[in-house]
């Protein structure tokens, strides 16, 4: 497990074997993915396309609003009873930088961010490492969110689901898991 300070953000690269595959046509994975990544779950995560249910949504937004995500998730959650549920976001997401340069979207607002984590905004591009920050955070966010849903946090107490956070860097041809230092 790697170390840093509580509540910090760490990147841990997502191993193959980290859901194991059942070798059935269960799904056992909620995907929920932007809709511009174009990278292959099922070799990020050594599973049968059978293995995962996809939705994907323009910088994999979640909201509560959104009739296909909503049914999606209660499908998953419900019906097919997914084991893990994985927000799925990538560096270089249009939507994400384009929201940080110019004004937030009604779906994509990563100015809280900032105040937030206590970093200062840089308006109008800013760095490369910059963006792929705001990438990370609004993909944590988005999972956060995912945890304060009734249904999913009943889940998770039931029957132990798990939520993850992943950010696919399309450079280095890697996926890796957010998740906080203890």
């Amino acid at each position: 497990m790697a170390r840093g300070k509580a509540g910090q953000l760490l990147r841990l690269r997502v191993a193959p074997n980290l859901i194991p595959s059942l070798g059935t046509p269960e799904a056992q994975v909620l995907w929920m993915g932007c809709s511009d990544s174009g990278f292959a779950e099922t070799q990020t995560l050594d599973l049968l396309p059978e293995e995962i249910i996809e939705h994907r949504n323009p910088a994999n937004v979640f909201s509560n609003g959104d009739m296909g995500a909503s049914s999606t998730l209660e499908y998953a959650l419900r019906i097919l009873q997914v084991k893990h549920i994985i927000v799925a976001g990538h560096y270089g997401c249009r939507l994400v930088n384009t929201a940080a340069k110019n004004s937030p979207t009604r779906n994509c607002d990563v100015s809280g961010f900032h105040e937030h984590h206590g970093e200062e905004p840089e308006r109008n591009g800013g760095s490369k490492e910059h963006n792929r920050r705001l990438v990370e955070l609004h993909v944590w966010s988005q999972a956060q969110a995912l945890l304060r849903i009734d249904r999913v946090r009943g889940a998770q107490q039931a029957r132990g689901l798990k939520v993850h956070a992943f950010v696919y860097d399309s450079d280095a041809n890697e996926c890796i898991e957010l998740m906080t230092a203890e």
